[in-house]
């Protein structure tokens, strides 16, 4: 199983979530451990301070009075009563506890130091038991005024399911005041405020992260499709130079490289248009004195030869010119252009049939798509006695098929014949015509569509030139 993702923009927010997760763990974790520190203090201090007021009242009383004085300290969360005994032994005194020594210490400072055996603490979890206590030690008048059941359900709430901490302090009498006080415990986690709120912060920084992640790979995805319309076509739209300063850098380098192959392709294209072109002259004058030669059989193989070079002249000119024209790509189409081509060849003589749907749109260059669906079907033509054509839809786009019923080629050269100046002996030879370029220029047009074109020597007998044309918004009808 895969636990990064491959694209860089879920990669981002990957680690924009983790990152998220982590900080927002640690700094809730540090929240509570603060708040139940604060709490522990604060409460620890109350306790010892309310502690502290009860025995310096019941010093200036006399014992008989203590016990009607110490109901009236009661409260929902603090009860006192007087014993001869402590209420805790002496084996279950707290020592290391560390609420037990803030509460110590704050009695301390309260009042005064004094000798360690007189207080006294240790918890239990009598918590229900001591709440009902305290109701039932109400007189009704009281319990009205607190609220009824209502105060006590929030008392119970208030004493349930948290240890008690008990404290016993001795008089100088003797007499021991015995002390019960839930532990102040803060609420859990998920029920404090500061959860909610860093939860919706979380989430509307998680969405700006979204969008600011989004906005600066998606400069990364538009590099890519350029990066891709550059493989099939060198003239494709230059790439918007715009975002940040690095991506516009690499912008920039990435239209100055393509500027550079468009201006290398076109000079060697311009070199070769130009030396095919500058040697027609000489031909010319070859052509004349080869008029003027006594010797007819000489003669003859003179003009013939002449005659091959003048066609591979021609046919590497119009290489050259498919190779630097920028034609626009166009809505089109497909079945009405590959139908016009097998017109086209019937009406010269071919044996020529076509199967295709009577619409089929797509995006392309007619002109360069026309030359190719000319040279496909004029091979065909040429090399075979009948010649069919079919335009369906592939699993990306169209499939031109173009079947003829000639010899096919030997399988150790279907993929040269894609090479200029590469041809096939047996029946396709010059005396057939063609100097080999007619497929490379096939191949060039269809790689130029983001398409292939491939060879298959069909089992029946024949040649089927397959050519696949990717088209997103291909709707053959």
């Amino acid at each position: 199983m895969r636990i990064v993702p491959r694209s860089l923009f879920a990669r981002t927010v990957w680690v924009v979530l983790l990152g998220l997760l982590v900080s927002n763990v640690v700094a809730l974790g540090l929240f509570y451990g603060d708040r139940r520190s604060a709490l522990t203090l604060v409460g620890g201090r109350h306790l010892a301070e309310r502690i502290a007021g009860v025995v310096q009242a019941s010093e200036t009383m006399a014992a008989p009075r203590r016990m009607m004085a110490l109901r009236t300290f009661w409260g929902p969360g603090f009860k006192v009563t007087m014993s001869e005994h402590s209420a805790i032994d002496a084996a279950q005194n707290l020592r290391w506890d560390r609420r037990a020594r803030l509460v110590r210490s704050a009695i301390r400072d309260f009042l005064g130091d004094f000798r360690s055996g007189r207080l006294r603490m240790a918890y239990s979890d009598h918590g229900p038991v001591e709440a009902r206590t305290i109701w039932r030690a109400m007189n009704a008048h009281m319990r009205e005024m607190m609220g009824g059941d209502a105060y006590m359900t929030r008392m119970s709430r208030l004493w349930d399911n948290r240890p008690v901490l008990n404290i016993s302090y001795q008089l100088s009498d003797g007499t021991w005041l015995n002390f019960s006080a839930p532990a102040v415990v803060p609420k859990p986690l998920w029920r404090s405020h500061y959860v909610v709120a860093s939860v919706f912060s979380t989430i509307l920084v998680v969405l700006i992260s979204l969008w600011l992640v989004r906005r600066s790979t998606g400069s990364l995805a538009l590099f890519a499709r350029a990066a891709e319309r550059l493989g099939l076509d060198v003239n494709a739209p230059a790439l918007a130079e715009e975002g940040p300063s690095e991506v516009q850098r690499a912008a920039r380098a990435f239209n100055e490289m393509q500027r550079r192959l468009q201006s290398f392709v076109r000079d060697r294209t311009h070199m070769l248009a130009a030396i095919s072109h500058d040697l027609r002259t000489p031909i010319t004058r070859l052509r004349l004195r080869a008029e003027y030669m006594g010797d007819p059989e000489q003669q003859t193989k003179m003009l013939a030869d002449l005659k091959e070079m003048e066609a591979m002249i021609s046919a590497t000119l119009n290489f050259a010119r498919d190779a630097v024209t920028d034609e626009p790509r166009v809505r089109l189409d497909l079945a009405s252009l590959v139908q016009s081509a097998c017109d086209d060849a019937v009406d010269a003589g071919g044996d020529v049939t076509c199967d295709a749907p009577d619409h089929y749109a797509c995006e392309g260059r007619p002109l360069a798509l026309k030359r190719m669906m000319d040279n496909l079907i004029a091979n065909a033509v040429k090399y075979a006695r009948g010649t069919r054509v079919e335009v369906v839809q592939g699993e990306r786009g169209a499939v031109i098929r173009v079947l003829d019923e000639g010899p096919g080629i030997p399988v150790d050269m279907m993929d040269k014949v894609f090479d200029p100046f590469v041809r096939v002996e047996r029946s396709r030879s010059r005396e057939t015509g063609g100097v080999g370029l007619g497929l490379s220029a096939v191949r060039s047009i269809a790689r130029a569509h983001g398409g292939e074109v491939v060879l298959i020597n069909r089992p029946e007998g024949g040649l089927e030139a397959r050519v696949s044309l990717p088209q997103e918004r291909a709707d053959p009808s």
